[in-house]
Parts: C-alpha cells; sequence; structure tokens
C-alpha cells in the first residue's frame, strides 16, 4: 500500500520531512555503522511472526531487512513523516510493499487493536518523546502485543561515570540541539524508557551493547501476566 496522507498531529511533534533524504549520511558521520548494527542486532528473533509493527522506521532500511527475516509477516509502519515512508517504500519491491501498510501518523495518538502484534519495534525512536509520553506509549504497546509478543528496543543511554558519562552527555546534547533546530523536535533529553517498560510487564530477554553501553539493543517479553494488567 502506498503511504496514506498525513494527519493532524499534535503540536509536540516533530518534523523530520527536511532531513529524510540526509539522514542515513547524518548517521554514518557521526556513529558508523553503530547505529545500523544496533537496529538490525535482534531482528532474527522475528523470523516466525505473522503481524508486526515499526514505529518510527524512518528511512526503511529495517523494515526491508525485515521483510527478508520474517518472510510471512504482515508489517504495519508508523511514520510521523510522509517523506521517510516515501523513502522507505522507495526500497521496496512491489511484492514486498503488498505486505506493509504504511501510515503516516502521531505514535501517541494512532489506533492500536488490542493483542494484534506478534513484535512491536521501538528502534531509535522513543528518545524523541519526554517521561510522560513514553510511559504512556509503553502502557499502549503493551496493550496491541499478543502474549508472548516480543518488543525489541534501541537506543541511547547515558552509562558509566565520570568522564565517560560526561563525553556522552555533550554528544547526546548536541544530537538534541541539532534536531530541535532541523526538525522541531521539542525532547531535549534521553528519557528512561526501560523504567517506563519494565514498569509496564515487560522482561528483558536479551542485550547488546556499543561504545561502553552508549547504545543499547534489548529484547523485550509480553508475557500477558503483569499483576494488574489486563
Amino acid at each position: 500500500m502506498a503511504p496514506s496522507e498525513a494527519s493532524t498531529l499534535a503540536p509536540r511533534t516533530a518534523n523530520f520531512d527536511p532531513v529524510a533524504k540526509g539522514y542515513r549520511t547524518i548517521e554514518r558521520l557521526v556513529y558508523g555503522s553503530m547505529l545500523e548494527e544496533a537496529r538490525f542486532s535482534l531482528l532474527e528473533r522475528w523470523a516466525n511472526a505473522r503481524r508486526l509493527l515499526l514505529l518510527g522506521d524512518g528511512d526503511g532500511r529495517c523494515l526491508a531487512r525485515v521483510l527478508k527475516i520474517a518472510p510471512g509477516a504482515s508489517i504495519v509502519s508508523v511514520d510521523a513523516s510522509a517523506a521517510m515512508l516515501r523513502l522507505a517504500a522507495s526500497r521496496l519491491t512491489a511484492q514486498e510493499r503488498e505486505r506493509v501498510e504504511f501510515v503516516c501518523a502521531d505514535a501517541r495518538t494512532f489506533v492500536l487493536e488490542k493483542g494484534d502484534f506478534d513484535g512491536i519495534g521501538t528502534l531509535f525512536f522513543l528518545d524523541c518523546f519526554s517521561d510522560d509520553e513514553v510511559r504512556l506509549l509503553a502502557a499502549r504497546l503493551r496493550a496491541a502485543l499478543r502474549p508472548g509478543g516480543l518488543l525489541l528496543y534501541a537506543d541511547f543511554e547515558l552509562a558509566g561515570a565520570g568522564l565517560s558519562r560526561l563525553w556522552k552527555r555533550v554528544l547526546i546534547g548536541v544530537m538534541y540541539a541539532f534536531f530541535r533546530v532541523i526538525a522541531r523536535l521539542r525532547t531535549t533529553a534521553l528519557p528512561n524508557a526501560v523504567n517506563a517498560l519494565e514498569a509496564e510487564g515487560f522482561v528483558e530477554t536479551e542485550r547488546r551493547i556499543w561504545w561502553g553501553g552508549f547504545v543499547r539493543a534489548s529484547a523485550f517479553r509480553w508475557e500477558g501476566t503483569a499483576a494488574g494488567r489486563g
């Protein structure tokens, strides 16, 4: 399916259209292949999935990989940037596009059906939101996963102490400043996304790290049995 027209988004929604074409180049200039490695590192865990949700996948590199890894899966790719969705669609064959529903929408308000997905991807996505927004998103994603479903997460973290933590904080500050100017991103600090996921009953089953913990990729399973959760 072709990317749908953009819906009316909340005032806080950033606009990544201006950086869509150059995003991969910017990423590689700063981080080399590290972020791509983190995105791809756990995708094989979805090999047998039937229905997947990718949030903020951007230019579609991850989507293209998932379509090959999970040949039996249909995928919903949600992004607030119409330009990113067009780039993602351009990476795919006509046959691959038939397995994808592209949705231009705000993930905070996009309608999610209860228990609709075997897996959800939040790969360098949750860092665009505040702590309060991430907590709300975590609850919505938990409800959208089937029991036993796997959420794949990758993002930056302020690990370590002293100089190790200082340079990470500086680099993250520069990153947020850049996207505040270019994409109108209003978030200014990393949210505690892992705590939000764990509070919703997600259990980490696997973890990989890069640059001394600056980048983390994790698999979180939702068994549907957390106390007080429906």
